[in-house]
Order: C-alpha cells, then sequence, then structure tokens
C-alpha cells in the first residue's frame, strides 16, 4: 500500500467519512493495513486519542489487537499516554490486554512506568485476582518499577506484583 493512500485514510476518517467509506469499498484490505513500521490507521488515531473514529474504524472491521513492528498494540499505545476513556472503550470492544510487546510490556506495564494511575486501575480491573501480575512486566519494566515511588508503583506493589 502506498503512503498516500494511507495518509489519505487516516484525514478522511476524520474529516470526511462518506469519502473514507467509499476508499474502504474500492480497498477493504486498507483498514489493517501497515506503514513502514507496522502501524494501522487505528494505531495513528488511537495515539492521537481520537475515540470516535477509532470506533468508526472497529465497525468498519479493523483489527482491535493489532500490532506494530514494535509489538503495540492500540490499547498498550494509548494506556502508556494516560486515555483512559479510550482505554475503557478498547477494553469493552475486546482488546486483550495481555498483549506483550517485544520488550515483553503489556498495557499495565506501558501505563505503570509512565504513571498514569488512572489507567493502571482501569487494568488493574481486567486482571483475574487469582492471576500473576508477573506476565505483565518485562524485567526492565519490573525493576524500574520497584525503584519508583509513584503512585502506580505503589498501587502495582500493593496488588502484589512479585517477581
Amino acid at each position: 500500500m502506498s503512503k498516500e493512500k494511507f495518509e489519505s485514510l487516516i484525514g478522511l476518517v476524520v474529516q470526511d467519512r462518506p469519502l473514507a467509506e467509499k476508499l474502504l469499498a474500492e480497498d477493504p484490505e486498507i483498514i489493517n493495513a501497515k506503514n513502514g513500521i507496522g502501524e494501522t490507521v487505528l494505531h495513528y488515531l488511537a495515539v492521537e486519542d481520537r475515540q470516535e473514529e477509532v470506533s468508526w474504524l472497529l465497525e468498519k472491521g479493523a483489527e482491535i489487537n493489532t500490532t506494530n513492528e514494535f509489538g503495540n498494540t492500540p490499547l498498550s499505545d494509548a494506556a502508556s499516554l494516560g486515555y483512559y476513556d479510550l482505554c475503557e472503550f478498547l477494553l469493552n470492544q475486546g482488546a486483550d490486554p495481555r498483549i506483550k510487546t517485544s520488550e515483553g510490556d503489556a498495557a499495565l506495564s506501558e501505563a505503570a512506568t509512565n504513571n498514569e494511575y488512572k489507567v493502571v486501575e482501569l487494568l488493574l480491573n481486567h486482571v483475574n485476582p487469582e492471576e500473576s501480575l508477573q506476565g505483565y512486566f518485562s524485567q526492565v519494566s519490573y525493576e524500574v518499577l520497584l525503584d519508583k515511588e509513584s503512585q502506580s508503583a505503589k498501587l502495582i506493589k500493593v496488588k502484589g506484583l512479585k517477581w
């Protein structure tokens, strides 16, 4: 897919939905097409906190758990940026909070290391109380988190993160 077509879809989803629909009708595969770093239009709009556009893309068949070349999902990107409402929406739409990046971090780790406390609380509500939090953190992120005295770090520690 051409870079121009990818960028066109991003702009059209935001500014001209009927034209975006036409583009998708002509080339349905574009909905999950990836750019040079493996991002989809869904990734791009999640990073921009465009919930309305993200919702539209999901309605049109965008893959909610798609990963870029770093293993980031739209949820992990939104979590790292502290977009609570978007994270809640994505989780309600079936986003998997357990998917790990290439570094071994899930959305919970991304939010915690950036001290996005509200998002950490939200994501912890999607963890089975019997489940180990260890699976959500890489060794490096865990060690960094242990050194922090942030609200997020304290909450994670209280919830029982042990290595």
